[in-house]
C-alpha cells in the first residue's frame, strides 16, 4: 500500500491527504447529523478520489449547482432553519463535501483544509471532554 501511494503523482497525494484530513474532522459529526448526509460526504470522498486517479472529468458547473441547491434545500426541510448548532453543522458537512466535487488546485485543497479545521472546532460545540483532546491533536497535526 505504501509504495502504491509514492507511485501516485503530486496532486493525488495532497488531494488523499486532505480527503484523509476532511474524513477525520467529519467523523465526530457522524452521531449528530443524518444519515443521508455521512453517505453524500462518502460518496463525494470516493468519488473524487477514483476520479483523480482515473483522470475522470470533474462534473459540470450547472450540476454542481444543482446539487448544493438541493443540500441546502435538504437541511432548510430536515431542520426548519439553517442557523443553530445542528443545522449549521449538517450545513458545513454538505458544503465541505460539495467541495470535493470542484478540487482542480492546491488553492481549492487549502480551502478544504480549512473547512476541516473549522468543523474540528464545531465538534467542540457538541461536547468538550478531555478524553476528546488527544483525537483533536492528531486531527490538527
Amino acid at each position: 500500500m505504501n509504495s502504491y501511494i509514492r507511485q501516485l503523482d503530486d496532486q493525488t497525494q495532497r488531494l488523499l491527504w486532505v480527503v484523509g484530513a476532511l474524513t477525520l474532522s467529519m467523523l465526530p459529526h457522524v452521531a449528530n447529523v443524518p444519515a443521508w448526509i455521512v453517505l453524500f460526504a462518502a460518496a463525494t470522498a470516493v468519488w473524487r478520489v477514483a476520479a483523480q486517479v482515473r483522470g475522470w472529468r470533474l462534473p459540470p458547473k450547472w450540476l454542481r449547482i444543482i446539487v448544493v441547491v438541493l443540500a441546502v434545500a435538504s437541511v432548510l426541510a430536515g431542520y426548519r432553519t439553517l442557523n443553530g448548532l445542528e443545522a449549521g453543522t449538517a450545513l458545513l458537512v454538505l458544503m465541505a463535501a460539495s467541495k470535493l466535487l470542484e478540487t482542480k488546485d492546491r488553492r481549492d485543497l487549502t480551502g478544504l483544509l480549512f473547512i476541516s479545521f473549522v468543523l474540528l472546532f464545531a465538534a467542540l460545540l457538541y461536547e468538550q471532554g478531555l478524553m476528546q483532546l488527544p483525537y483533536m491533536l492528531v486531527t490538527v497535526w
